[in-house]
């Protein structure tokens, strides 16, 4: 019985699928790689940020907003335009970082006082 040529080849690149598709990366976690760390704002906010606007937790820019951010930085005909470069990635990082240290907004409601009648 003699095989076509062009039956061998789809055998030959079938059983070529069939064993690839088996292969794994060799990890014992099938191959998944490991998750890329976070982005740390605070860090990156005291490298490119904190010499003109100051330390984190007193920053001149407090809340605002990565979109914000990156219009500034997209801006390169003022004094930001001397800032390295940032990913998108970086940008939200530094503006979570910026958000954690706003200050709440002040409440005209007095937190509840616990009172005698309520058996406390």
């Amino acid at each position: 019985m003699e095989i076509k040529p062009a039956c061998f080849k789809a055998i030959c690149l079938s059983a070529i699928g069939l064993m690839l598709a088996g292969c794994g990366s060799g990890e014992p976690d099938g191959g998944s790689s490991p998750a890329t760390p976070p982005i740390d704002g605070a860090a990156l906010y005291m490298d490119d940020c904190a010499s003109c606007h100051g330390p984190l937790a007193n920053s001149s820019i407090r809340g605002v907003s990565a979109a914000d951010i990156q219009t500034v930085l997209g801006d390169s005909s003022g004094v930001m335009g001397s800032v390295p470069p940032l990913t998108t990635a970086q940008i939200r990082a530094i503006a979570a970082a910026l958000a954690v240290t706003s200050t709440p907004a002040a409440s005209s409601t007095p937190a509840p006082i616990a009172s005698i009648a309520d058996g406390q």
